[in-house]
């Protein structure tokens, strides 16, 4: 009976120490083992844009991480990236609109050369539908309806319209629109003495639910306003009748101001000759054309150049204009000709293009060819100051379509101070 109960007691502690043995290579963990697990990360995802980041703090027992990513194109996740880190992390990554991105991360602890992981945690994070959307206008049409313009988004699948009392107060959701195209919205039941303020964002179907776009900025439909009545244009003097012929050289600005007498349906002479004024006007131009031009003129003609706009930025290029009319204003007047050079008109603001082009430079230009006249160097030429007289006696150069050419208006204002000045007729005084 005891050799029984020896050979049990034997047997049993071959088996527990077998046990130690097989164990470990089960892959089974003993109590230290499992101590030795690292936590889990605690995972957040965001998304600006396209963009997507995602956090967590250091896990507890963790030497790193690893990040799978989801594939649609075969249903499964792969290895990413592996950080070789004891500290929080924190990665952005660039993605598209309207997406939807999954990923799953664990933490690992090496223990002996080997890797041993935590659970994974999975994150799901959706990109916004597309970047904010533009309010392009707004109109306030009727007394109590305005309608708001925005630029459509082909990726979204519709827009929402908020709206509030201010701009800087509580907006409300007022409309939603179905459909990537939609453009306009009118918004009735307006209060006519109240300005209202707007912004919109799209939204994308994204599975089963749905993300947005950020609010592209705010604009307001204002109060309603009766309509200014169109003011009934100043109407122009009466045409004088030309003993002389007037010959105008010059570049696009004279071309502007003759399309502005037609566009008011002044009755132009026949006696003015515009055709030595050209787009883009330059003084190689005309030099190319002067032999022509020298042959029409006798002692009938009233000359008036307004040349230089296009030619003035350009360091001492006034050296080549006091040249060219040193050479032939003489000749001209010889023949009998009046000859009249304009300075070289303001800009109406600064060219982004050629920023260093200013007034100042232009101002440089016209006190050196009027220094030219004055001393006798250009003889047989008479300097007029437009530049002076605009800047004294007009601003609408400035409501002008770029810093370069001037409004209707003011192109007409100019034409009649040229026709005061060849006939000597203040009749023909507009404005």
């Amino acid at each position: 009976m005891k050799k029984t109960r020896l050979r049990t007691r034997i047997i049993r502690l071959l088996l527990a120490g077998l046990l130690l043995l097989v164990l470990p290579s089960l892959g089974l963990q003993t109590t230290e083992a499992a101590a030795a697990k690292p936590q889990a990360p605690k995972v957040t995802g965001s998304a600006a844009g396209y963009y997507v980041t995602l956090s967590w703090p250091r896990a507890a027992n963790a030497d790193g991480y690893e990040i799978l990513k989801y594939q649609a194109a075969d249903r499964q996740y792969h290895w990413f990236k592996t950080y070789k880190t004891t500290k929080a992390v924190s990665l952005t990554l660039k993605g598209k609109y309207n997406s939807t991105y999954r990923y799953k991360i664990k933490a690992f602890r090496l223990t002996n050369g080997k890797k041993v992981y935590s659970d994974y945690t999975s994150v799901q994070v959706k990109t916004a539908c597309s970047p904010g959307v533009k309010i392009t206008s707004t109109s306030r049409d009727k007394t109590d309806s305005g309608v708001i313009r925005w630029q459509a988004n082909t990726h979204a699948d519709g827009y929402e319209v908020w709206r509030s009392d201010s701009r800087n107060g509580t907006f409300t959701r007022v409309m939603t629109l179905t459909g990537s195209t939609k453009r306009t919205w009118r918004n009735s039941q307006l209060a006519r003495d109240k300005e209202y303020f707007y912004k919109i964002r799209a939204f994308c179907k994204n599975g089963s639910g749905y993300v947005y776009s950020s609010f592209g900025g705010v604009k307001s439909i204002p109060v309603w306003a009766e309509p200014t009545p169109t003011p009934t244009p100043t109407p122009l003097p009466e045409m004088p009748v030309m003993s002389r012929k007037l010959m105008m050289v010059g570049d696009s600005r004279f071309l502007n101001m003759k399309g502005a007498l037609e566009m008011r349906g002044a009755s132009i002479s026949p006696e003015i000759n515009w055709s030595f004024s050209s787009w883009g006007g330059t003084l190689a131009l005309f030099k190319a054309q002067v032999n022509a031009f020298t042959e029409l003129v006798d002692e009938t003609s009233d000359i008036v150049l307004w040349l230089g706009v296009n030619d003035c930025g350009y360091i001492r290029k006034y050296n080549e204009y006091i040249e060219f009319y040193k050479n032939y204003v003489p000749k001209w007047a010889e023949k009998g000709a009046r000859v009249y050079i304009l300075a070289v008109g303001p800009l109406g603001g600064s060219d982004p293009i050629y920023p260093s082009y200013t007034n100042s430079v232009i101002e440089e230009f016209n006190g050196k060819i009027q220094e030219a006249v004055e001393n006798g160097t250009i003889q047989g030429a008479r300097f007029v100051d437009a530049y002076t007289y605009l800047k004294n006696t007009d601003t609408t150069y400035l409501s002008a379509t770029d810093v370069y050419h001037y409004s209707n208006d003011t192109s007409i204002k100019i034409f009649y101070y040229i026709l005061e000045l060849v006939t000597g007729s203040a009749k023909t005084r507009w404005r």
